[in-house]
C-alpha cells in the first residue's frame, strides 16, 4: 500500500479516470488494477486499471503522485490534495 496526494484534472490535462505515478506504488505495472481509498473515509473507494503516464504530463507535472479526473471526483466523493491509500488489487489485468 502507498499514501499518495491525490489531484483532480479535467479533460484538457487527460481524458483518463485516473493517472498514477507507477513508481509510487510497489509492484504495480502498466495493467494493475489499483483501488484507491480515502485515508479519513474508508467509504470512498475507486478502482481502475493502471496506465503510463503520458510524457507530456510528466514533464508539466513532476511531482504527480495521482490524479483522477473532475468527474470521478464529483461521482465518488474524492477533494483535491485529500491523503489516499493505493493498494494492487490485481497484479496484472490485461
Amino acid at each position: 500500500m502507498a499514501t499518495l496526494t491525490l489531484w483532480i484534472h479535467d479533460s484538457t490535462v487527460s481524458p483518463r479516470d485516473a493517472i498514477l505515478n507507477l513508481d509510487l506504488v510497489q509492484d504495480s505495472k502498466v495493467g494493475s488494477i489499483v483501488e484507491i481509498v480515502v485515508a479519513t473515509d474508508k467509504t470512498k473507494k475507486f478502482l481502475f486499471v493502471a496506465r503510463a503516464v503520458e510524457p507530456e504530463i510528466k514533464k508539466k507535472q513532476p511531482n504527480l503522485q495521482l490524479s483522477i479526473s473532475d468527474q470521478v471526483a464529483a461521482s465518488f466523493g474524492f477533494q483535491s490534495r485529500s491523503t489516499v491509500h493505493a493498494t494492487i488489487v490485481s497484479p496484472y489485468f490485461l
